[in-house]
């Protein structure tokens, strides 16, 4: 118990060091640090898989300690701006402890066959046998983020930590509330401000699949929770909220490079998530560079590694890993022109274009082949019926709430809110063709469990788009939206 405590705080401390080094001083620091420190150690874990460093998970949990503390004497020589308040420090470590001992006490969780796969890749981690043909084999599919987050069990002869999946469920309901917080409070008032936060908590709470997924030994909440962090921290910076800039784009740049070892899907998710942001004239050249570098380097680096280490094993190389690998270092050129001042600023129809392309990119692959679309589109609109589903129609509620608050109101840079989900119903289909199999709609199928990867960026969007949204009448005074000024 004590043992567990340690290493989840350890990671949580981390990323919170790291944050209000660089300004981010109230109570999300740490929810907002266990994200930002599980990035990290992620991070590293894959730099130690790709290079010839030693595979074991303390060589990261290490390195994640040091370069927090590193990172902390950089930006803050002071040990008061280095470290959060003791209070906040005190509540946040009572919330762990108690997560820890009521999980630790209670045995409450769900689990698949590929739950399994991940403690496989795990135990092979730590005994540094990941070159094993087992693991090379599952490299599109297993990653390394949810085997790196339980492989610290593995060190007092346990298979996973009771206590971390629930902690990241509470720190996804958390960053929800506090982005819709700072995103409304403006508009509502201080004490006003927290009502629709709260509620918008709740509804994502009260959620069944919510609450399966706090209890499910994989990966689907935690990418849900670095997707959410990435994109509320981009919206924010562009509404200038008032959220120092830094902190922001620190946990942009964190959640993007987590994301893309902790699921499949994860780059792709963290791509179309930053796209809009990227674009947009409120980001400064130097913070466009950052973000471009830290998705590029974790895609070109992980994905590299995956389709060299399969091409040496099976003489060939996957389309997938090797696309990836490809697109990475485009956006690695692309961030490196950034950072040389490059000047030709990046389309804002972009994000259309790649909106655009998914469609026809998936009818291309209909008409090649139309069997697995045939088969996937029911399972995915047996989704949206109450009675047919796990959901029990609350997937069907959000997406009719989110699509009549995009129909009705607008509100400032509500395309960076908008763009994750509305894109994922045609990347789920592309996903289909990408595993070369259907989906079949069945509560453990992958498709149920991935849409809770865009669930709580939809409660956000709802939730900000009711309370700062004007209406789409052109003809009003009213309609007219309030851009940020632009950054040089």
């Amino acid at each position: 118990m004590i043992a567990e405590f340690l290493v989840v705080s350890g990671w949580t401390i981390a990323g919170a060091v790291m944050l209000h080094s660089v300004g981010l001083r109230d109570w999300s620091v740490w929810p907002l640090g266990l994200v930002t420190g599980l990035a990290l150690y992620f991070s590293l874990g894959a730099l130690q898989v790709a290079t010839p460093l030693p595979d074991h998970p303390a060589v990261a949990y290490a390195g994640t300690l040091a370069a927090a503390a590193a990172f902390a004497c950089w930006r803050a020589p002071r040990l008061r701006d280095a470290l959060p308040h003791w209070r906040s420090g005190a509540v946040a470590g009572a919330g762990i402890a108690a997560v820890v001992m009521v999980t630790r006490t209670v045995h409450i969780v769900r689990w698949h066959v590929d739950t399994f796969e991940y403690f496989k890749v795990a135990a092979l981690m730590t005994q540094g046998h990941l070159d094993d043909g087992t693991f090379i084999d599952a490299l599109d599919k297993r990653l390394l983020g949810v085997p790196m987050m339980h492989a610290p069990a593995l060190w007092w002869d346990e298979w996973y930590l009771r206590s971390v999946t629930p902690l990241v469920g509470i720190a996804c309901l958390t960053i929800v509330v506090w982005v819709v917080h700072q995103g409304v409070r403006g508009s509502l008032g201080q004490r006003l401000g927290w009502v629709v936060p709260v509620l918008a908590g709740l509804a994502l709470a009260l959620t069944n699949r919510f609450q399966f997924h706090a209890l499910y030994l994989n990966g689907h909440l935690l990418a849900a929770t670095f997707l959410v962090a990435l994109v509320g921290c981009a919206w924010l910076y562009l509404d200038s909220a008032g959220v120092p800039e830094p902190a922001l784009i620190a946990v942009v740049m964190a959640a993007s490079a987590g994301l893309v070892v902790t699921r499949p899907e994860g780059g792709l998710l963290a791509g179309l998530a930053l796209v809009s942001f990227v674009v947009s004239d409120g980001v400064t050249r130097r913070h466009r560079a950052l973000t471009l570098l830290a998705l590029g380097l974790a895609v070109s680096t992980w994905h590299g590694y995956a389709a060299v280490a399969q091409a040496r094993l099976f003489d060939h190389t996957p389309a997938t890993s090797l696309a990836y690998a490809v697109v990475g270092a485009g956006v690695v050129a692309v961030g490196l022109l950034v950072a040389a001042g490059w000047s030709t600023p990046l389309v804002p129809w972009l994000p259309g274009a790649f909106e655009a392309s998914l469609w026809l990119g998936l009818l291309a692959l209909v008409v090649h082949d139309a069997e697995i679309f045939l088969e996937s589109a029911p399972a995915i609109l047996a989704m949206y019926t109450p009675i047919e589903t796990a959901w029990g129609g609350s997937l069907f509620a959000f997406y009719a709430a989110s699509l009549l608050v995009l129909w009705r109101m607008r509100f400032i840079h509500q395309r960076v809110l908008r763009y994750p989900w509305s894109t994922f119903v045609v990347l789920a289909l592309v996903l289909a063709y990408a595993r070369d199999g259907r989906y079949h709609g069945g509560s453990f199928d992958s498709l149920i469990r991935m849409f809770i990867e865009v669930v709580p960026v939809m409660v956000v969007f709802i939730a900000i788009g009711m309370v700062r949204g004007v209406p789409r009448d052109v003809g009003s005074a009213s309609a007219t939206v309030v851009a940020a000024p632009s950054r040089a």
